[in-house]
């Protein structure tokens, strides 16, 4: 079913009758995190108040003051088809994912718990291997994706060994990371949801403020076998030198 064939319905003309359905909801696009955007979302009815009349079941991202209910005068719902959980972000443009050939997922962190979906502080993407979290900046956000494989240069050792650029590290992931000083190991980074930057440690402790992290290497995966031995003519067994 296409967009132009979806019907929506206003919450002004007319309520939803089916209290235990789920439904999809959506308002005028506004300014969201420095771009147009019109979120489309799941939620369900709530009872209300008391529960004396039909029109007590609201929305539950919807709003009291002490006196009144309401919810945005541009509010419209549909109901959901057989998937539609998460949130369709319309004016974001962001293309597939190069390990899954679809779009990351996009969700947000709303300005206080139950908040309807443009109540937005910050938003995160993820995608296979790929978790970004704490953008302020929607458009930034999606350059960023968009343009992520200019931001993977890579760079070998020399040992033959490639390294990936710093900016592309995953969040919240353990890969093997290179530093000033020689250093080198397992670590992982989480963005500083105040500054937006990367905050490094290593497996066993803080990255010091005065190794500067340079690149990195996803780490190694997992094996089912033992490595077969390093047979050689002459009686050489492997690793131990075993004649």
């Amino acid at each position: 079913m296409t967009e132009s064939q979806v019907k929506w319905t206003r919450w002004a003309v007319e309520r939803p009758a089916d209290t235990k359905a789920k439904y999809r909801w959506r308002i005028e696009p506004r300014e969201i995190l420095g771009m147009l955007l019109r979120p489309e979302w799941t939620d369900k009815l709530a009872l209300c108040g008391m529960g004396y009349a039909d029109a007590e079941w609201w929305p539950s991202f919807s709003d009291w003051n002490g006196y009144r209910r309401s919810v945005h005068p541009t509010l419209e719902w549909r109901l959901t088809e057989d998937d539609e959980t998460d949130t369709y972000w319309g004016g974001l443009e962001l293309l597939p994912s190069p390990f899954t050939g679809k779009p990351p997922v996009v969700s947000a962190s709303t300005r206080y718990i139950g908040a309807p979906e443009y109540l937005v502080e910050s938003l995160s993407l993820s995608s296979f291997m790929v978790k970004s979290h704490g953008w302020r900046d929607a458009a930034a956000m999606q350059r960023a994706w968009n343009t992520r494989s200019a931001l993977l240069p890579t760079t070998r050792d020399t040992e033959g060994q490639m390294w990936r650029s710093i900016d592309t590290a995953p969040e919240d992931e353990h890969v093997i990371l290179a530093t000033t000083g020689d250093h080198v190991g397992e670590a992982l980074m989480l963005i500083d949801k105040d500054t937006g930057q990367q905050k490094w440690t290593w497996a066993g402790g803080p990255v010091s403020k005065f190794h500067i992290p340079l690149g990195w290497q996803p780490m190694p995966s997992a094996i089912t076998k033992p490595v077969p031995s390093d047979n050689r003519a002459g009686g050489f067994d492997g690793p131990t030198g075993a004649d």
